[in-house]
Formats: C-alpha cells, sequence, structure tokens
C-alpha cells in the first residue's frame, strides 16, 4: 500500500486527465528474529525481544521459540532490536541489535541475539564439627564487579541453589543461627 494519494480526472469523452497514472509501493521485509545460547548456539525460547522502528512507527514485541520468529510486513528504516526479558535460566542481554531494512535488503532477513546461560552456584552452611547442614543462617551474595547485592536468604536443611550469569561474586554470613557465632 503506497501513502500517497493520487488526483485524476476521467473527462466526458473517455480519457483521464492525466493519461497515465503510476503508484509504487515498496516490496515489505521480513526479519526473522532468534534467541541464540552463547555456548551450545541452539535457539532458546521464552525471550522477550522487542523490534522498534527508529522513527517511532513501529514497536512490537515477541516472544522467542525453539525455531526464528517472523516480523512480517516491515517498511523501509532504521530498526532496534532488543532483549527485554530473557528466558529462564538466561542472562538479560544488554546489546542493542541496529538494522537497517532498505530496497536492496533481501525479503527474509534473519538476526540472531545471543545470551549466555545463567551458571548454577550450590550454596551450604554447616556446622564445622557435624558437617550437616544449618538451619537459620542469613546469607548474603553480593556482585563484587557492580557492588551490588545479588541475593539474600536464610538457610534450611538442604543446599540453596542460586542461578548467576558468569562474574565475581562473595558471600557473606550476615547473621548466624541461635547457637553458632559468624
Amino acid at each position: 500500500k503506497t501513502d500517497e494519494i493520487v488526483s485524476f480526472t476521467v473527462l466526458e469523452n473517455g480519457n483521464t486527465n492525466p493519461k497515465s497514472i503510476v503508484m509504487y509501493n515498496e516490496k515489505a521485509r521480513t526479519l526473522l528474529l532468534a534467541k541464540v545460547d552463547s555456548e551450545t548456539k541452539e535457539y532458546v525460547g521464552g525471550s522477550k525481544l522487542r523490534i522498534r522502528s527508529e522513527d517511532g512507527t513501529f514497536d512490537k514485541i515477541i516472544i522467542t521459540s525453539s525455531k526464528a520468529m517472523k516480523v512480517e510486513n516491515l517498511k523501509n528504516g532504521n530498526y532496534i532490536i532488543s532483549e527485554v526479558e530473557s528466558a529462564p535460566h538466561y542472562e538479560l542481554s544488554t546489546e542493542k541489535i541496529n538494522i537497517t531494512i532498505n530496497n536492496d535488503s533481501s525479503s527474509e532477513i534473519l538476526v540472531e541475539s545471543s545470551s549466555d546461560p545463567l551458571k548454577k552456584v550450590s550454596i551450604n552452611c554447616l556446622d564445622s564439627e557435624t558437617i550437616s547442614n544449618i538451619t537459620g543462617a542469613e546469607i548474603m551474595v553480593r556482585d563484587i564487579n557492580r557492588n551490588e547485592e545479588v541475593k539474600r536468604f536464610v538457610t534450611t536443611n538442604s543446599e540453596y541453589i542460586l542461578e548467576l550469569p558468569y562474574g565475581l561474586y562473595e558471600i557473606e554470613e550476615i547473621k548466624s543461627p541461635k547457637g553458632y557465632l559468624i
């Protein structure tokens, strides 16, 4: 569909003024968007990717799956693709992908955004003599590089599993359970 409105006149003798009417439509493009595991290179489902035109006329969120997802009928222009919500067990990507669609672009364009899977960390608070789990210790995990608290929890009689992105962390016992020292 063209946005241009063309006026013309049909004359009594059957001719038109102007004699010839030509309208040009640009070809719509399709983006294929996918989220990729940075280690296995497999497609990851459950991420929310946002594709937005630079001029603000197009803004859509898609949820990824185990195959590339189609975003159809895109006009020529500049687009920004970003992740707004990560898939479970994956780090949120801060990468912004800029793409330009023009008359020279192929009709289908594949864009892949990758993320690192989160790593499982097992945390236990153990009695130094019996080597059994202690219930009731308050523990804090901090990201050293961002100087930011990541998680605070109270220990139970089993291990605590935490999923974290790559990085440098420290763990601190904030409060010891009754009968124990920090």
